[in-house]
């Protein structure tokens, strides 16, 4: 069996060698085309950033957490390079522990090219996050820099007139408008987990073939620290500031642009269309009763 190998940021060739198992071919870079599996050793920004090459080639992906965010490595229940390195192995002695999971597809308005995403999409103060986050050393973005970036944020950010819009239960339907106010953020999740550990769509479910829709109203900055403490136990959603719903496509505009950022990373601003394409990437998973989320 011939395997590709892709090393995230701060990962060494040492970190690969454990998955050199016999009777595999393993070697560094991209070249998916002939590869029958593929190793993604990295964080959710690295897999992020090959997602498109990986729904091309049609290969399946054990992604092996060895980054700053490692949410949609968790969320597949691979919460260690430990836990990867057993999937790994069955996998190679033939157990069958794959998983044909959906993607989010985020496509600029009017026209842009669209770019896939894993496990979560975000418009408002998470995107402000996210900027700090990116902008901070490793090592302290391993060690709740997330958190920091957070409370960081809700002294500057100001919230945004945002309009959602889907076509209900109807998926041939027009876009209508479902929400239009000043939105603290607006959360999509393909997955259930962001910004390292928040559970902002506790219900998702990688093969349902929906999004988990969250949409945090403009609030007191003085509550917002409350929220967040809701988030990473997923009880936020029954909350009165939070509208929580699902849909297999949406449109997000925003009344100035804002940033859009899917899986830790840029990706265009507001307004663009999000959906979700079915059962496009297959995953190796620990066994065979791994979470859809």
């Amino acid at each position: 069996m011939r395997a590709a190998a892709i090393l995230g940021p701060g990962v060494s060739e040492r970190d690969l060698e454990p998955f050199r198992l016999p009777g595999v071919e393993l070697s560094i870079g991209n070249n998916f085309v002939v590869a029958d599996a593929v190793l993604i050793l990295g964080g959710d920004g690295t897999v992020h950033h090959q997602l498109a090459a990986l729904v091309q080639a049609r290969v399946p992906v054990l992604v092996v957490p060895h980054g700053s965010g490692n949410d949609f490595a968790c969320a597949l229940g691979l919460t260690s390079p430990q836990t990867a390195l057993q999937a790994w192995t069955r996998f190679c002695a033939g157990k069958g522990n794959l998983r044909s999971i959906d993607l989010g597809v985020i496509q600029p308005l009017p026209e842009g090219a669209a770019t896939y995403f894993c496990e979560a999409a975000g418009a408002g103060i998470d995107s402000a996050v996210v900027q700090r986050v990116n902008r901070m050393p490793p090592w302290l973005r391993r060690n709740g820099g997330y958190l920091l970036a957070t409370l960081a944020a809700i002294v500057s950010y100001r919230s945004r007139v945002t309009t959602i819009s889907h076509p209900g239960e109807n998926p041939v339907a027009g876009f209508k408008t479902h929400l239009s106010e000043p939105a603290l953020s607006v959360l999509i999740g393909n997955g259930s987990r962001y910004g390292d550990g928040m559970r902002i769509a506790p219900d998702a479910d990688f093969t349902d073939g929906l999004l988990d829709v969250c949409f945090v109203r403009d609030m007191p900055r003085l509550r917002v620290p409350g929220l967040l403490h809701t988030l990473y136990r997923g009880t936020h959603i029954h909350l009165g500031v939070v509208h929580y719903f699902r849909t297999a496509r949406l449109r997000i505009n925003t009344d100035l642009p804002v940033e859009l950022c899917a899986d830790g990373e840029f990706v265009c601003r507001t307004p663009a269309e999000i959906s979700v394409a079915p059962s496009t990437l297959s995953v190796i998973v620990d066994n065979r009763s791994a979470p859809g989320q």
